[in-house]
């Protein structure tokens, strides 16, 4: 997985306002106008079937069941009028999505 560098300035920032350590945590669930859907939420605790990435500082974890379904995906964090957030920007395991880029199609 792919962190762009205003992902990792955001998670860097994230845990140094918090003082710990501060994961960002992406999972797919089956659900979405495709059939899959990206969840993205902060944690500061990894739980015991999460893989741990560590990208210049910048702490992520992926359970181990998603993983494949994100494997070298980009997550971008975007600070934007309409609000801020964690996106994911481009999965090549992905064969297409919803507009909104909430959801998304396995490639097969």
């Amino acid at each position: 997985v792919i962190l762009t560098d205003s992902a990792i300035d955001r998670l860097k920032y994230l845990s140094k306002e918090r003082n710990k350590t501060q994961y960002l945590r992406l999972r797919v669930d089956s659900g979405g106008c495709y059939g899959f859907s990206y969840m993205l939420d902060m944690t500061e605790e990894p739980e015991e079937s999460d893989i741990v990435i560590d990208r210049g500082g910048a702490k992520m974890v992926i359970d181990d069941m998603s993983l494949p379904l994100v494997r070298g995906a980009t997550i971008d964090w975007q600070d934007r009028l309409i609000g801020q957030a964690f996106l994911v920007l481009a999965n090549p395991q992905s064969s297409g999505g919803c507009g909104c880029g909430s959801s998304f199609e396995i490639k097969l």
